[in-house]
Parts: structure tokens; sequence; C-alpha cells
């Protein structure tokens, strides 16, 4: 594999970015109050669990590409998007950036399919397998954002 440094690099970012994830959705999930939130905060803890499900799998395969997974000092901050809305009950800034978030997890893994191809298929076939994970998570955001009428 010519580009093993790349494809690790950018699992290293993947990965942070998954812990990132989990930090603003536990934290949002916890702020957002309103009669109308449930289905957005159950929405967010479970999405809690499926991010740290994608970190544990990125976690093992940057080691078996002889990569090191970064400690929390480490990692970059990346997330501009997804944050407590300043208004606890506005679900509609919480649902748009959640989905901007997913866009640009979407994008990152989409970018490491591309690497990946013809170089690496069992990373290939990881990345493509939490793709699916991100366009599903993405689709149920729009599908509340659409309900809550935001």
């Amino acid at each position: 594999m010519d580009n093993v440094f790349e494809i690790v690099a950018e699992l290293r970012a993947s990965y942070a970015t998954e812990i990132e994830i989990i930090e603003d959705y536990l934290a949002n999930g916890t702020n957002l109050e309103s009669t109308r939130a449930e289905a957005i905060r159950n929405l967010f803890d479970e999405e809690v669990q499926t991010a740290l499900g994608h970190a544990r799998r990125l976690a093992k395969r940057i080691k078996a590409l002889e990569g090191r997974v970064p400690v929390s000092r480490e990692l970059p901050r990346v997330q501009t998007d997804l944050r407590p809305p300043a208004n606890t009950e506005d679900l509609g800034i919480a649902l748009h950036d959640a989905i901007k978030s997913e866009d640009a997890a979407i994008a990152r893994y989409e970018r490491i399919i591309r690497l990946c191809d013809g170089h690496d298929f069992v990373t290939l076939d990881l990345v493509i397998e939490l793709l699916v994970d991100e366009r599903e998570r993405r689709q149920r955001l729009v599908e509340l954002s659409v309900e809550a009428g935001a």
C-alpha cells in the first residue's frame, strides 16, 4: 500500500471526529429541553453508542495498520457545527447542526474510500459500513427535523 500513511491520518481524523460527536451528542441530548425534545434526545443517546462503536472499530484499524491511536490531548477539535444551542428549547438549531456534522463525517468517509479503493480492501470495507451508518443517522435527523418543523 503506497498511501498507508495518508489512510492512517484520515482514520485518525475520523476517530477524533467520532469521539467529538460522542461528547457533543451527549451534551445536546442532556441539555435540550421542551416537550418535543424527547425523540431528539433519544436519537442523540442512541447515536452516542453508534459513534462509540465507530471509534472502537477505527482504533482497531489504525492499530492494524501500525498507526498509533491518539489519546485525548492529541485529538484535534474539528467539529464547529455541533454545539449545544444557547436556547435549550431550539430543536431546529440542534438538528440543523447535527445534520451538518453528519455531512462532514460522510464527506470524510467518502474521502477515505477513494484513498483505499484498489489499495486497502479491509479498510475500504470497514469505512463503507461506517458510511452506511452515517447516512442512516443523517436520514433520521432529517426526518426529525421535518417533524419538528425545523
